[in-house]
Parts: C-alpha cells; sequence; structure tokens
C-alpha cells in the first residue's frame, strides 16, 4: 500500500529548476532515505511534500488524497508530520509545552471559557506519552533554552510524532550533532512504529545504511537512481556524483 506518491513534481525559480518531473513511492511501513550533493534539491522536494512550497507541476498523494498546493496545517492534519533541518521550537516553553501544542494542533482547542488549557488532563497525557516515546519523559519541565542540541532534536520527532502521522519527513535529523548523538538518534528513528512511513533525508551514510530499506538518489533536482541499498552502492553514476567509490 502506497503511504505518499508523487508524480512529474516540478518546481523551478526562474531559471533554476530545484524539482525536475520527479517521480517516488514512499510505501506504509518504509523507511526511505533521500540522498544527494549539495544543491540536489533534496530540501526543496520535502518543503513541497509538507506544503511550504507549492509545486509548479506535477502531483502529491498522501494515503491517496491529493495534498500538493494544501497549506501545511491542512496536510498535517491529513497525516503528513515534518522534523525540519533547523529546530523551530518556542525556546521559551518546556519541552512539554512545546509538543502540548502540537497536540492541541492535532486534537482541536476546544475551547471553555471555564477550563484552562493546563488542565485539559488528556492532552498533558499525550503529550507526555510523545516525549517518553522519544527519551524525554525526565526532562519534560526543562526550557528548551536549556537542552542540548541532540535532545533538541529528539523533541523536534517528539513534536512530529504528538501530530500521530501516517508520513514522517525527517530533514537532516543527525545534522550538528555529536557521534553519540547520531547513534541515539538512529536508534530512535530505527524504535519507531512500523505504522508510520517515513522518508528520511540525511547526509550520514552510515545513518543511512543502517536504516533505510530504499534509497533515492537526488542530482540536479532529479532522480538520479532508486533502489535498495545494494543496488545504489553498485551504482556506477550514483558512485561517480555522491558516494565516491563507497561500497558496502
Amino acid at each position: 500500500m502506497t503511504a505518499l506518491e508523487i508524480r512529474g513534481l516540478r518546481k523551478s525559480f526562474g531559471s533554476l529548476v530545484v524539482t525536475d518531473n520527479v517521480n517516488l513511492d514512499l510505501v506504509a511501513g518504509e523507511r526511505h532515505a533521500l540522498i544527494g550533493p549539495n544543491g540536489a534539491g533534496k530540501t526543496s522536494l520535502v518543503h513541497q511534500l509538507a506544503g511550504q512550497l507549492a509545486p509548479d507541476a506535477g502531483s502529491i498523494r498522501l494515503d491517496g488524497h491529493k495534498i500538493d498546493g494544501l497549506p501545511p496545517e491542512r496536510i498535517c492534519r491529513l497525516g503528513l508530520a515534518r522534523a525540519f533541518q533547523r529546530n523551530t521550537l518556542f525556546r521559551d516553553l518546556t519541552a512539554h509545552e512545546n509538543v502540548r501544542l502540537a497536540v492541541q494542533s492535532r486534537h482541536g482547542p476546544r475551547w471553555n471559557p471555564f477550563v484552562r488549557i493546563s488542565d485539559r488532563h488528556e492532552l498533558a497525557d499525550l503529550a507526555e506519552a510523545s516525549l517518553s516515546r522519544v527519551g524525554l519523559a525526565g526532562r519534560a519541565r526543562i526550557a528548551v533554552r536549556a537542552l542540548s542540541y541532540g535532545e533538541c532534536r529528539q523533541l523536534e520527532i517528539a513534536i512530529a510524532l504528538a501530530c500521530e502521522p501516517k508520513v514522517l519527513l525527517l530533514d537532516e535529523p543527525t545534522s550538528g550533532i555529536s557521534p553519540t548523538e547520531t547513534r541515539q538518534i538512529a536508534d530512535l528513528i530505527a524504535s519507531l512504529p512500523a505504522s508510520i512511513a517515513i522518508l528520511l533525508v540525511e547526509h550520514d551514510m552510515d545513518v543511512v545504511f543502517a536504516l533505510a530499506h530504499r534509497i533515492t538518489v537526488l542530482h540536479r533536482g532529479a532522480v538520479l537512481a532508486s533502489g535498495t541499498p545494494a543496488q545504489i552502492t553498485a551504482d556506477p553514476a550514483v558512485r561517480e556524483v555522491y558516494l565516491g567509490g563507497r561500497r558496502t
């Protein structure tokens, strides 16, 4: 069953083509890595999938629903969540408060003038569950500004999980963190429920080959190759433009 279907996607800024007739399928429960050299168009593609950019042509379907051109909040409610490459957290709020905002967005505020949001125990319980899922239960009451960068990456994933996604987009989740934190994030991603399909943009090839069922390589906005890790490492064109002769 296809969780995410991309057909003929195109995007350009003047003469600069950032997405060039991209076709890609993400199967339900799959871990699919998107790799390529700097400037290949990976983040631009993710922006279009999540609604931050509208494609010029082509289609994107999420669980059968056409989502290209929809606003990010609508796409999120349909089941696609994203963790950004750069943290988009509220630094003066606690980890728990950041996640609870995502829970409120997903489930609706159900505003009642006689009940404070902080007293909505079902929202708090869902936030706590997301924090526990990523290993941050003991840091729930800590302000984001006091968290390590690696913990902030974990928190971004907790926020995405609080949206109860069918598809999760992870944009460079190990960028800027230590080798120890990288292993922790990789283990976290590997432990996520098989019901969630994951599209992973990642520069660390050890992480890619440890996690991915399939890999798609972008080059100059177009799909250069797509296949299993073994097929990708054996592809001469991929080795030439990106892997630098690496074999596994």
